[in-house]
C-alpha cells in the first residue's frame, strides 16, 4: 500500500473501463466479411459469401444483438431456408435452398462467430449447438448400353450427333468439350505423331476420334485460330 508524505495510505488510482462495442448480428457479420474474410477469398467466393449475408443472415437474424443470438433461433433460420429460402431470390414460392446451400451457410455463419468469441464478443459460439443439415449423396446416373441408339439417333436429328458422340466416347466434360478448338486437336495430333515417330506409339484415342468426325482437309490446314470444333446446332462444323 502507498503512503503520503505524512504517512497516510494512498488509494491506487482506477483506470477507466474500457468500452465494450455492442454490435447486431448483422454488423459484426459484414464488419467479420470486410475486415477478417474477404481480403483472402477469391472473387467467386467472395460473391457466394455477399449473397448468404444480404439475401439470408442479415435478413433472417441481422437485427439480433450479437449477445443475445441463441442456437434455436439459428436453428429455425435453417429451417426457414429450408422450405422458403427462395422466395427472397424470386424464384417459385415455397422452394427452399438447398441442403448443400444450408450447410455452407451454416459454415460460413460458425466462422464469423468463431472470431467474435475470440475478440471477446461472445462466451461461445452459438452455432456450436446447431445440427447442419446433411448433404445428400445423389447417386450417378449413367446410360446404359440398351438406351445408346436412341440417344445417338436424337442427337443426329437435332444436328449435333459428332458433340454427342465425341462426349459419349472420349470421357471429356461438358466444359472441356465446349471449348475445344480445331487448333487444340491439331496440336495433339502432332504431338502424337512425333511420339509415334520416336517411341512407337499410336495416337490417342481422342485424336482417332476426332479425326474421324470431321474432314481430313481440316487437319491438313493451317491452324483455324480460336474456331470452335462445335458449334450452334445447324452451323457448319468446319465455319470458323
Amino acid at each position: 500500500m502507498r503512503l503520503d508524505p505524512e504517512g497516510f495510505p494512498v488509494e491506487p488510482v482506477k483506470e477507466p473501463p474500457q468500452p465494450v462495442v455492442k454490435y447486431t448480428t448483422g454488423e459484426w457479420l459484414r464488419t467479420w466479411f470486410e475486415v477478417y474474410s474477404k481480403p483472402n477469398l477469391r472473387e467467386a467466393t467472395q460473391d457466394q459469401y455477399t449473397n448468404f449475408l444480404e439475401k439470408h443472415l442479415i435478413p433472417n437474424i441481422g437485427d439480433i444483438p450479437l449477445e443475445q443470438l441463441t442456437s434455436l433461433r439459428i436453428q429455425k433460420m435453417y429451417q426457414d431456408l429450408r422450405t422458403s429460402g427462395c422466395i427472397a431470390q424470386n424464384k417459385r414460392a415455397g422452394t427452399g435452398l438447398s441442403q448443400k446451400t444450408v450447410r455452407n451457410i451454416h459454415m460460413m455463419l460458425h466462422v464469423a462467430l468463431d472470431q467474435a468469441v475470440k475478440e471477446g464478443l461472445l462466451n461461445k459460439n452459438p452455432t456450436d449447438g446447431c445440427i447442419p443439415p446433411k448433404v445428400e449423396k445423389k447417386e450417378m446416373k449413367v446410360i446404359q448400353p440398351e438406351q445408346i441408339g436412341a440417344y445417338l439417333r436424337a442427337a443426329e436429328e437435332h444436328n449435333v450427333l459428332p458433340m454427342f458422340y465425341l462426349e459419349l466416347t472420349s470421357g471429356l466434360r461438358r466444359g472441356e468439350l465446349l471449348a475445344r478448338c480445331f487448333y487444340m486437336v491439331q496440336a495433339e495430333i502432332a504431338v502424337h505423331k512425333r511420339r509415334t515417330q520416336r517411341r512407337g506409339r499410336r495416337k490417342s484415342r481422342l485424336c482417332r476420334l476426332v479425326r474421324s468426325l470431321f474432314p481430313v482437309s481440316v487437319f491438313c490446314s493451317p491452324p483455324l485460330s480460336v474456331s470452335r470444333l462445335f458449334r450452334r446446332p445447324g452451323a457448319s462444323r468446319t465455319t470458323r
